[in-house]
This record gives structure tokens, C-alpha cells and sequence, in this order.
């Protein structure tokens, strides 16, 4: 899902954002931490959350 400042989305305001990939290659948690740590050298402010599709929605 995205948003845009149409739908109300006030980029400031964000305090965490999920992001869900898949890379059938390296399925291991391992992989999930440095995708995360990638975002948040890109950006440091929210906190990242990098979930297996698999995991979409599931408790961490």
C-alpha cells in the first residue's frame, strides 16, 4: 500500500514503516536485518521493519 499527501499521508508524522520483500535467494533472518539496516542508513528516523512476504501481517 501507498500514500500520498492527497490521502492524508504526512510524511513527517511517520513514526514506522513496514516494508515487505522477498528474496527467494537468502531466505534467512539474517537477510531480513541487513534489509532493514539498509533502510535505515537510507533513512534513520522512522523505525524499519523488513518482513518475508511469507510473514506479511504476522507477529514479530
Amino acid at each position: 500500500m501507498t500514500a500520498d499527501g492527497r490521502r492524508g499521508f504526512d510524511p513527517p508524522s511517520v513514526r514506522d514503516i513496514d516494508v515487505v520483500f522477498l528474496d527467494p535467494a537468502d531466505l534467512a533472518r539474517d537477510n531480513d536485518d541487513r534489509a532493514a539496516a539498509g533502510l535505515r542508513a537510507t533513512w534513520p528516523d522512522p523505525l524499519w521493519e523488513a518482513t518475508p512476504a511469507g510473514e506479511a501481517g504476522s507477529p514479530t
